[in-house]
């Protein structure tokens, strides 16, 4: 199992190569469920403060590891060239992905994330236009949108406010699975 000290190793790594300096950032531990990793910027006197979150769940899988840490720092290298633009995953922050070996883009497919997801979820949202599954773990403003506009005939809610990512569909099934 990984551990922060590890992090920064690779992050020292990382810097010798960028030519940058992240010994300032501020690296934490979390126990969140979705997000394998977060960069975040807060601006204060003298100097704004720069952390780095990993999700706990990656520190068993090597090569999610890697990839999850990497994509963070590479978040900061961007934000370091370019303060105060943003550039989300974009082609400036994807070239740094390339340059500190990570896969440049802004989700990973890993099945055995997915099925953990899938198994911990307690909510299933499915487009009746194109079957596309979305898992939520909290009743979030898509799935109240939902509860809200929801027919009396059933499991079928057609909500204006929500388009299908995939499709543009505007007609949902919702499954309470807990």
């Amino acid at each position: 199992m990984h551990t922060l000290e590890d992090i920064r190793r690779e992050y020292d790594r990382l810097d010798r190569i960028c030519s940058v300096d992240t010994s300032k950032i501020v690296l934490k531990l979390s126990n969140a469920q979705k997000r394998l990793g977060s960069f975040s910027y807060k601006p204060g006197f003298p100097r704004g403060v720069m952390t780095i979150t990993i999700s706990r769940k990656v520190l068993n899988n090597e090569e999610l590891f890697l990839d999850t840490i990497r994509h963070e720092y590479a978040h900061a290298v961007v934000f370091m060239r370019h303060p105060f633009s943003r550039h989300a995953h974009d082609k400036v922050w994807k070239a740094v992905c390339r340059e500190v070996g990570c896969t440049p883009k802004a989700t990973v497919k890993d099945d055995a994330l997915r099925k953990r997801t899938e198994e911990s979820a307690k909510y299933k949202i499915i487009c009746q236009r194109c079957g596309a599954v979305t898992y939520y773990q909290r009743a979030g403003k898509i799935v109240q949108t939902l509860q809200k506009e929801s027919s009396r005939r059933g499991i079928f809610r057609k909500a204006s406010a929500i388009t299908c990512r995939r499709c543009g569909g505007r007609e949902f099934s919702l499954f309470v699975l807990k």
